[in-house]
This record gives structure tokens, C-alpha cells and sequence, in this order.
């Protein structure tokens, strides 16, 4: 599951849309308290799509939530 995310967020990003966004970062959280392997690859990706030069909503969503797990799960991200 974690290769499919993977994939669709390198390939797709820019089409999905907001809630979608959303869904998978819920997923992604959920992913990240079960210490998942291979989910580095997923955080790398998403962490790509990050871009200063997109000042959207997606984006800046994604950037907001990301912060968000990553202050929840310190233990994970020190890992």
C-alpha cells in the first residue's frame, strides 16, 4: 500500500484534489503511529511536493499537516 501511495503521490499530485490530499495524510498519519516500513519514501515524496513557488491551498495544506505529524511523532521522525 505504501508503493501505491508512493507512486500516486510522485505521478499524480498535482491532479488530486484537496480532500484527497487530506485523506492520504490521514492515512499517512495512521501509517506513522504503526511504524510502517518504508514509509520514509512516502514522507519523501509528499515532502517534494512542498513548493514555495505554489501558494495554494493543497499545498499549503499539505505543508501545514505534515508539520503537524511530525511534531505528534518526533519519536518516529527521530528514528
Amino acid at each position: 500500500m505504501v508503493y501505491l501511495l508512493v507512486q500516486l503521490t510522485r505521478h499524480n499530485f498535482i491532479e488530486l484534489k484537496e480532500t484527497t490530499v487530506e485523506r492520504i495524510l490521514w492515512l499517512t498519519e495512521d501509517l506513522v503511529a504503526k511504524a510502517v516500513p518504508n514509509l520514509k519514501d512516502l514522507v519523501l515524496s509528499l515532502l517534494q511536493q512542498i513548493s514555495v513557488s505554489r501558494k495554494n491551498a493543497k499545498s499549503f495544506t499539505l505543508n501545514k499537516q505534515l508539520v503537524e505529524i511530525f511534531i505528534r511523532h518526533t519519536d518516529w521522525v527521530c528514528s
